[in-house]
Parts: C-alpha cells; structure tokens; sequence
C-alpha cells in the first residue's frame, strides 16, 4: 500500500487476522495476516467518492463503508459493493455506525439526522426527537452496559436512554459552540461506570458523571480529535488513545495525563482511525495515510525493533573493528626484539 492514502481501516470481528483499510478514493485493501502484508482487492463504488469510514459488523458478515455521498456494504469480505439506494436513506455525509445487538444499526448523517434500522441494515427510519433539524451528527457510540445511546455532533453531546425515541443535550463544561467529533463510555471496554471520553475540534474533555458535566485535558486543548479508543488490554481500562490532526496520543491514567507516541507516523500528521487486532488483540492499529502498528510494523513492512537490533549489531561491528584494528597498529609500531639465536651468531669471537 505504499504511496496511498489511507484513511480508513476495520477488523474482522470473528477473525482478528483480517484486516480491512480504504484509501480516501474508495479503493480496499486486504491483509490476511495481522497487517504484515496487503492486496488491492476492491472498490467501494464505481463512481467518484471520498471514503470515510469502514466498520465490520459484530457478525463478520458485513463490511460498511460510508462516503460522502451515502452508505455502501459488502458481504462478501469486501469482494463487491453495494450502495444504500437514496431511496431508503438520503444522499448525505454518513457516520461509522453503530450496532446494537444482532439486527439494530444506527447511523448519523451531516444534514438529515439519525436513521435506524431494526432488520440488520434493510430498512431505516428516522430518529430525531428533541435534535435540531441542523444538527450534523459526526460519531455515535453504543453503551451497552447501559444501553445508552451517545452522539457526537455539531450541538455538542446528546444522549439517549431510550434508544433513540428521544434526546438529552450534556453540554456542561463545555465551551459554547462546541462541535464534538468523537465520543466514548469508558465502560464499552470494562472501565468505570460513570467515565466518558469525548473528542471536540479544540480538545479532549472526560466526565465522570455520565455526561453531566465535562472537564477539558489542559494538553490536548486545541487539538481536533477524530477517534478515541479505550484500551480494553489495559488494567480497567485506563489506557485511552487518541487520534488527532496532530498525531497519536496514549494516556495511562484514564485520560488525565497524555503523551505522543508512534514515532514512525510523520510528526503533526493527522491520524484518522485507530483499532485493536491480531492474535490476542496483540497490535494497535493507526491511520495516517499508510498503516501502521504499534508497537510492531508500519504496513510498508518495516519493523522498527527489527530496524534497532540490526543498528546494534551493525554498531557492535563497527567497534569490535575499530579495537582489533587499533591493536595491530599498535603491535606494528613496538620495537621488534631480536632473536636470541640472531643474537648470539652476531656476538665477536673472544
């Protein structure tokens, strides 16, 4: 995948091996083996589109992508595409989705709301009761611990406790005007109850209170964030990742406390999407323009801690050389002892 420009990226959920990323034309590449390799397999639409999103379902059955014309799905591991027909659902800028049990999906749209769909994606409804009719929904989240759901969106954070028959605005702490990006409930991924993490466009705010009031992280303000990810690895789930217009950031204390990592992405490069995978969820999956994995390989196949050992033995060379090489020059320059047979020949007859 060398020189494309990937901005998309999903997991198979039944086989963690697989692995799924679009470049922003709507081409889709295939890896088999944890990221190690990939092949061209497909195009999202036969028309121009700029790619968004892809996002397995819980099943592994289908791959959704969402563009900004409409939603197109696979079913067949991304061998073909099919679009959503405008019949159904409106020609807009679409979400990831998000799934609630085996047949509920919803999926946010920049102009037409919050559409649901009870039979496993076939139809959609609306769902927009107490959201403006101008709001633009940028992410929605499920919590199942509390079978809540969480929108993203250019009013700020909403929250449904009905699923979607109505909304609640949790707005409090946050500045006015603020347009959320991403959201997360801690919980998703086994951390406390009450804990949500959620993305704006200048910063990374947490609320311990279930979204009554927010706190802004004083290091991330100003930064877009596009994606949160709770670490569901890490001991009660006090690892967050975000992904940012300026890189990728880790906190290991719930979101208090932050530093970049991912050395190998270009410095102050946007990082779109982030994803756990591989045998035993081994590997952290980022998005910026090319594939990479932390810790372990970029997708161009190079393996930082592979490129280090190397260094080392390289370096070890170098000076194993150096030593052996002053230690003959310095055996050269010793006055050479004459030999004791030598010097008896030379000695005068008495």
């Amino acid at each position: 995948m060398t020189h494309q420009h990937i901005v998309a990226l999903t997991v198979d959920a039944k086989n963690p091996q697989l692995i799924y990323a679009g470049d922003v034309l709507g081409s889709i590449y295939v890896s088999t083996d944890a990221g190690q390799h990939w092949t061209e397999r497909s195009s999202v639409s036969t028309s121009p589109v700029t790619l968004l999103t892809l996002t397995a379902d819980p099943s592994g059955a289908k791959i959704y992508a969402t563009t900004n014309t409409g939603l197109i799905v696979s079913m067949d591991n991304a061998q073909s595409w099919h679009p959503v027909s405008t019949a159904i659902l409106p020609a807009d800028t679409y979400t990831a989705p998000a799934f609630v049990g085996t047949k509920q999906v919803y999926i946010g749209t920049q102009h037409h709301g919050l559409f649901v769909s009870n039979d496993d994606a076939s139809t959609w409804h609306p769902e927009n009761a107490g959201l403006s009719s101008s709001i633009a929904i940028n992410a929605i989240t499920y919590d199942e611990l509390h079978h809540r759901l969480w929108l993203a969106t250019s009013g700020g954070v909403y929250r449904s406790n009905d699923s979607a028959t109505s909304w609640q605005a949790m707005n409090t702490g946050f500045p006015t005007e603020t347009i959320a990006t991403a959201i997360q409930p801690a919980a998703n991924a086994g951390g406390d109850s009450s804990l949500v993490y959620a993305g704006t466009t200048k910063g990374f705010y947490l609320s311990s209170d279930s979204g009554a009031h927010w706190m802004g992280i004083q290091v991330l303000q100003y930064v877009y964030i596009r994606q949160i990810l709770v670490d569901f690895r890490s001991r009660n789930a006090a690892t967050v990742y975000a992904a940012t217009n300026v890189g990728l950031f880790r906190s290991d204390d719930s979101g208090q406390n932050w530093a970049g990592i991912g050395n190998a992405i270009p410095r102050d490069q946007t990082v779109y999407a982030l994803a756990i995978g591989a045998k035993q969820a081994a590997q952290l999956y980022a998005v910026s323009n090319n594939v990479y994995l932390y810790p372990g390989t970029s997708s161009t196949g190079i393996d930082p801690l592979r490129v280090l050992s190397l260094l080392t033995i390289v370096l070890l060379f170098v000076i194993l050389f150096y030593v052996a090489r002053r230690e003959i020059r310095r055996n050269r320059k010793k006055p050479r002892q004459p030999d004791l047979t030598e010097t008896k020949a030379s000695s005068p007859a008495k």
